[in-house]
């Protein structure tokens, strides 16, 4: 294991990744991780139970916000991965690893970036998404859909590498 191993974001982001993998086995979809140290392109690449479909699945260690009915990624990997779909035709699997909900959800991005409104009661407003704030793009959890719940286990080992970003919890 090299220095990259030892972040403590990547050692929290692995764990997102095992969640994300015992729920594609589960559904016996067969993922396939990249074998390289270091930072890499997308998480998975998919293959379905028939083996003629791919997809790439991307697995975020984060968790929802706590004053918005949303979560979202920094809009410069969202270009990555909409890239990646347009130039490729493998669609994009956005998996979210929460431990305060301890909940694993996503959706394809050709579904969350479906316009929708957004009421948040504890902003008392409607909320346009697709949100782009701080060079963050949001999208609501009414439009992702729960995939698995998380251990106490995985919630904890997840809870005890969090580096929380006070500007992602506003």
């Amino acid at each position: 294991m090299g220095d990259w191993d030892e972040r403590i974001e990547v050692r929290k982001g692995n764990a997102g990744e095992r969640a994300l993998d015992r729920w594609l086995n589960d559904q016996g979809i067969i993922p396939y991780a990249p074998t390289a140290d270091g930072p890499h392109p997308f998480d998975r690449i998919c293959a379905m139970p028939n083996k003629r479909q791919l997809f790439i699945a991307e697995a975020k260690a984060k968790p929802a916000r706590r004053y918005y009915p949303d979560t979202g990624i920094d809009e410069r990997h969202y270009n990555d991965y909409l890239h990646k779909q347009q130039a490729y035709g493998l669609h994009v699997f956005m998996v979210f690893v929460d431990e305060d909900r301890a909940q694993v959800y996503g959706e394809f991005l050709s579904v969350l970036d479906q316009p929708r409104s957004i009421w948040n009661p504890k902003k008392d407003a409607w909320f346009e998404y697709p949100l782009i704030q701080n060079a963050i793009r949001y999208w609501p959890l009414a439009a992702m859909r729960t995939i698995a719940q998380l251990t106490t286990i995985q919630r904890d080992e997840l809870r005890a590498l969090s580096t929380r970003n006070k500007r992602y919890v506003a």
